[in-house]
């Protein structure tokens, strides 16, 4: 099974690899990458899960991606600053790209599953 190397050198048969004369060509190879990191559940994306699964993350983090009124208790959202899940600036946002895209599909399958 291929996965994204974090460190050392680059396997193409064992690492997710775009290749180098195609860097930055092809839009379509970068999100494919990027679908394909997202859809490994990496170490820090399982745990990012596991987090979502936190009652006090969900109350942030829920009303912020469906426009809901946030009501959560003193607190929360420092906390979820902390983990580095949102902005610290006024209105708080998911932190970066691959969170604004992990994040709703991963509260998706939280709430599924706790139904």
């Amino acid at each position: 099974m291929r996965f994204f190397n974090t460190e050392g050198p680059v396997r193409p048969d064992d690492h997710y690899a775009i290749p180098p004369l195609g860097r930055g060509n092809k839009k379509e190879d970068i999100l494919a990458a990027r679908e394909a990191l997202i859809l490994s559940r990496r170490t820090h994306l399982a745990q990012l899960v596991r987090e979502l699964k936190e009652e006090r993350v969900r109350r942030v983090v829920e009303p912020m991606l469906s426009g809901g009124l946030a009501q959560y208790r003193a607190g929360d959202l420092e906390y979820v600053r902390e983990l580095g899940l949102i902005t610290s600036d006024s209105p708080p946002r998911i932190t970066n790209p691959i969170y604004q895209e992990v994040v709703p599909r991963a509260l998706g399958q939280v709430t599924a599953s706790t139904l």
